[in-house]
């Protein structure tokens, strides 16, 4: 099933990123090799709360913050993860 508020966009442009930021109330990055979290970064400068994956940078971003949550996407229990943090939104 697809659900009209998830868009998995991939990769795209900046003009279209700012147009998705805008349309957006969460940022889930659940990339698996990030060493400087760019997007992460754009996304917590517009004010915009972030999930991450809980590897290389992107932890470092939000670490002491409360712009976001890390979360285990290798971990079984990853979708339980997800889902408890965007309730916490």
């Amino acid at each position: 099933t697809t659900n009209p508020r998830i868009i998995l966009a991939g990769r795209v442009n900046q003009e279209d990123m700012r147009i998705l930021y805008n349309a957006s109330w969460v940022f889930f990055h659940p990339a698996l090799k990030e060493s400087q979290g760019i997007v992460v970064m754009d996304a917590l400068t517009l004010g915009m709360p972030v999930i991450v994956n809980n590897i290389e940078a992107p932890p470092e971003l939000i670490a002491g913050t409360e712009s976001g949550f890390v979360i285990d996407c290798a971990s079984p229990d990853a979708p339980a993860q997800l889902i408890h943090a965007i309730r916490e939104l």
